[in-house]
């Protein structure tokens, strides 16, 4: 399998650079998606709260 020169440098920088640059480039790809699904949720929770109460309904949110 043949790799791109870009792709090649990218996996040379995660193998032989600093820990913590590593660690940035794994880490805020992870927690940016997690904010934002957190976000959506809020919102998510929020646009159904404007409806009226029902017993019958329920919402859970749930936080993992």
């Amino acid at each position: 399998m043949q790799l791109s020169e870009k792709e090649q440098k990218r996996r040379n920088s995660i193998l032989n650079d600093s820990i913590w640059k590593v660690f940035l480039i794994i880490f805020i790809p992870i927690a940016m998606y997690n904010f934002l699904n957190y976000l959506f949720g809020v919102f998510d929770l929020k646009i159904i709260s404007m409806f009226p109460n029902d017993p019958k309904d329920s919402v859970v949110f749930l936080m993992k």
